[in-house]
């Protein structure tokens, strides 16, 4: 499992390099195996995918959450149930949820 240190690290290694052009860097720490992986378990736990969005699994389901903050107050927006709405689609309406945040609606 990566750690922090790690990730350092190995990014600090990879962008110092003469000469290489830096890849992009996925923005999902968990590829999608995890997601359909995840079991419920007593307590509801989360599993982050960066910049906000995460699956959260209670005892009743999956869903995607996005946690921001607006006018100084943090809010969270229900993307989808996890079965319903993959991470492809969650991530699209991420990105489509942020675009009228920042237009100001």
């Amino acid at each position: 499992m990566w750690t922090y240190t790690v990730a350092r690290r190995y990014l600090r290694r990879y962008l110092t390099r003469p000469g290489l052009k830096p890849r992009q860097i996925p923005s999902c720490p968990y590829p999608i195996p995890p997601c359909r992986q995840a079991k419920p378990a007593d307590k509801p736990y989360k599993l982050s995918d960066g910049g906000g969005l995460y699956l959260l699994i209670n005892k009743i389901g999956k869903y995607w959450h996005w946690d921001y903050r607006h006018t100084g107050k943090r809010k969270t927006l229900a993307v989808g149930v996890y079965p319903d709405t993959g991470l492809a689609k969650a991530r699209e309406r991420h990105q489509d949820a942020g675009k009228l945040l920042a237009e100001g609606i």
